[in-house]
Formats: C-alpha cells, structure tokens, sequence
C-alpha cells in the first residue's frame, strides 16, 4: 500500500502559548513524501490535521496531531514526514520570528 503525502506536517510535544496560532497551507521549502506503513488500514483518502512550531529558521518541532485520522500508523508517518520538512520563517519587523501553523496532510491509499 503506497500513500502520498497531499501536504503538512506533524509532530508529538507541547506548544508554547506565546506563538501566534494561525490556520494556514504553508509551503514547504524542502517537502518529503511519505509513505503509509503496511500494515496501516485500508483507506481511499484520509485527511489528519496538524498544529506544527516552526522555529525562527523555518523547522518544525512541537508536531501535534490536532484531528488523527484514527489509525496510529498513519499518523506516525504523517508526523516523521513533517520532522523532515523546512518552511519559510515568518517575517516580523523584517525579523525572522517563531510561529505556529496548521497543516491538513492528506494520504491517498487507493484503498
């Protein structure tokens, strides 16, 4: 079973509050493809929601899981895909600044 990873990121820890939350579909500067583990459970399409800190560099850490898509596995993969990915720091006062994002990652199995 082959998945591809639609987009986002995941990742098991706690946030600091002091990041602005914000809901969007970032771009990935560096983007791997992650492949659904096999023996995940047989999907067409599931779509897991990620909340991610991106440091003032632009790499994740604090991946959390915000809506799973009710198979471990999957998720795992979801999240060791993010670890991998770099996005463009945010820019405040023409400073990188730290943030938080979310990030929908979708795998399509063909069940």
């Amino acid at each position: 079973m082959k998945a591809q990873l639609c987009g986002g990121l995941l990742a098991l820890a706690s946030v600091p509050m002091a990041f602005a939350q914000q809901e969007a579909t970032p771009r990935a500067a560096e983007k791997v493809t992650a492949a659904a583990p096999r023996t995940a459970r047989s999907i067409d399409e599931v779509t897991i929601m990620l909340l991610i800190d991106v440091d003032s560099l632009g790499r994740p850490f604090n991946i959390m899981v915000e809506q799973t898509s009710g198979d471990l596995k999957l998720d795992r993969a979801a999240i060791n895909a993010a670890k991998k990915w770099k996005f463009p720091p945010k820019k405040e006062n023409g400073r990188n600044v730290p943030d938080r994002i979310r990030v929908p990652v979708g795998f399509k199995t063909g069940g």
